[in-house]
């Protein structure tokens, strides 16, 4: 998660017509009602075109584990399932199938603490602290979900544009530039480093490679993953580099061929450069997409978004609703009515809304009534 950087004004998006409908029906009851919804998905496949994608099974994951979500199939035509939102020009129809909020946890992750809150969509980190000694178990996520209401989803949150220095796989003496694939430091954010993510070395260190990130993932037992630092690709484009966007959509489709050849129901939920989702390609390799500071938190903590960006945000994510994509809004805000704003103006779109402090250190404030 890498918030308040690289942001600007989203000018110059068109939203193309919608090319493909998927159907996300997913509920969730509140109290001790029935919390139960369904996280059937239907959706196009589409190849990866990363030249090194390998066509095995990952080191040590086992080939068939039962999918949280349905088999992603193809769809012969657009015109059927019909989506779960309905949008117009002016109007959303929300679907009560929607789930109703969603917990974001990464720092000092506490599952008891999840597992009492009952959220339907669960986005943590893998590890509690980066290293493979931290790394959660598989009888630890399945005793996650088993204590949410069911069928739920258990996502890991997975970084791809840039790499961690606290990760198992940094090695001492990595530097800018060594290896190659290694670009500059984030200076807002101490250990981080942007990445040439369409190098093979790189991807190899995310996917397919000896004890490769999403590998560990996918043996966890995890039901998708939550990719962030997407929009490095801008960082890249406004260097110079032309093919920075393909590349992107090149990688995140790869990612997502490779895990469903051993968990055919997983997901692949990226984090922001919701703009991608006018390419009908990149729309089809995903289930949804997590966006944050729609409307509290895009500059800084319990600051309103600018209203032009906010009008933006809604109208490109109003792609992903019209295809039935699970759209995942996070705000940053502590302020009771700018919690409330944030959740029930969110909820209103379509979306799926949490609001919470900008360290994700802990569950995040309950929406109105809650």
């Amino acid at each position: 998660m890498k918030v308040f950087e690289g942001r600007k004004p989203l000018g110059g998006w068109i939203v193309w017509p919608t090319l493909l409908v998927l159907a996300f029906a997913v509920g969730c009851g509140g109290g001790d009602e029935s919390d139960e919804f369904d996280t059937s998905i239907s959706t196009t496949g589409t190849a990866p075109t990363t030249a090194d994608l390998d066509s095995t099974a990952a080191p040590g994951a086992t080939a068939s584990p039962a999918p949280v979500a349905a088999a992603l199939v193809p769809t012969p035509t657009v015109a059927s399932p019909p989506p779960i939102v309905a949008s117009t020009a002016t109007t959303v129809a929300v679907s009560p199938n929607r789930p109703s909020t969603w917990v974001y946890w990464l720092s000092d992750i506490d599952l008891e603490a999840i597992s009492s809150a009952r959220p339907p969509v669960v986005v943590i980190d893998h590890s509690r602290d980066g290293s493979p000694e931290g790394a959660f178990t598989k009888v630890e996520i399945q005793q996650l979900r088993s204590a949410l209401p069911e069928p739920a989803l258990v996502i890991a949150y997975m970084s791809i544009g840039e790499a961690e220095d606290y990760r198992y796989y940094w090695q001492d003496d990595w530097k800018s530039g060594n290896p190659e694939w290694l670009d500059s430091v984030n200076p807002d954010w101490a250990g981080n480093f942007k990445v040439r993510y369409w190098d093979p070395d790189w991807q190899r260190v995310v996917f397919g490679g000896e004890g490769a990130y999403l590998d560990r993932i996918l043996a966890a037992g995890f039901d998708g993953v939550y990719l962030d630092i997407i929009d490095a690709y801008e960082y890249f484009a406004e260097r110079g580099r032309d093919s920075a966007e393909a590349e992107i959509v090149e990688f995140v489709t790869a990612i997502g061929t490779y895990a469903r050849k051993l968990n055919p129901g997983f997901l692949v939920i990226p984090q922001n450069a919701p703009e991608l989702g006018t390419l009908a390609d990149y729309l089809g390799a995903v289930e949804g997409i997590g966006v944050e500071g729609i409307y509290f938190g895009y500059d800084e903590q319990d600051v309103p978004t600018e209203a032009s960006v906010t009008r933006e945000l809604e109208d490109v994510l109003g792609t992903w609703v019209s295809a039935g994509k699970l759209v995942l809004t996070v705000d940053y805000a502590t302020s009771p009515d700018n919690v409330s704003e944030a959740y029930e103006r969110a909820a209103s779109q379509g979306f799926t809304p949490t609001v919470t402090d900008v360290e994700l250190e802990g569950l995040p404030s309950p929406p109105p009534g809650r």
